[in-house]
């Protein structure tokens, strides 16, 4: 596994790494909380979809009732920033300061890990009829709907 890089800045600037790289590292950084703002900075312009999958993965899990409506508003925000069109996800103060505990966020990247590691082997950037625009609002659209 790679060094710990010494800031959130050092992940965006790198060249584009596996989502499960990036989320491994942040899980395995220092402190004792991550915030959702660190976790989308880290992502960069990939922040829709990462934040899709970081965001509804929990609901999968086992987890104390709540859990998904905690996931849930963030969820509905992305995905009706996909929709409109907007490069890189944003998060109103609020939910870009709500820290998650770094252990439970490493619990569940450490569970949801082998799943994303095999997503990321059969999803890889291909030639798709649609225009990317049109694609990243059709698929907004279908995660708005699901989210709510």
């Amino acid at each position: 596994m790679r060094p710990v890089p010494d800031s959130v800045a050092d992940l965006a600037l790198k060249s584009p790494r596996a989502l499960s790289e990036v989320v491994a590292e942040l899980a395995a950084g220092p402190g004792d909380s991550i915030t959702l703002g660190t976790i989308s900075a880290a992502l960069s312009d990939r922040s829709h979809a990462a934040l899709l999958i970081l965001l509804s993965g929990p609901n999968l899990l086992p987890l104390p009732p709540g859990t998904s409506t905690l996931f849930g508003v963030p969820l509905v925000l992305v995905a009706a920033q996909l929709l409109y069109g907007q490069q890189q996800a944003w998060l109103p103060r609020s939910i870009r300061d709500r820290a998650i505990d770094r252990r439970t966020f490493a619990g569940v990247i450490g569970r949801l890990g082998p799943w994303l590691r095999r997503l990321e082997r059969v999803v890889r950037p291909r030639c798709w009829p649609m225009p990317r625009v049109l694609a990243d609002r059709v698929i907004g659209c279908v995660a708005l709907v699901m989210a709510l």
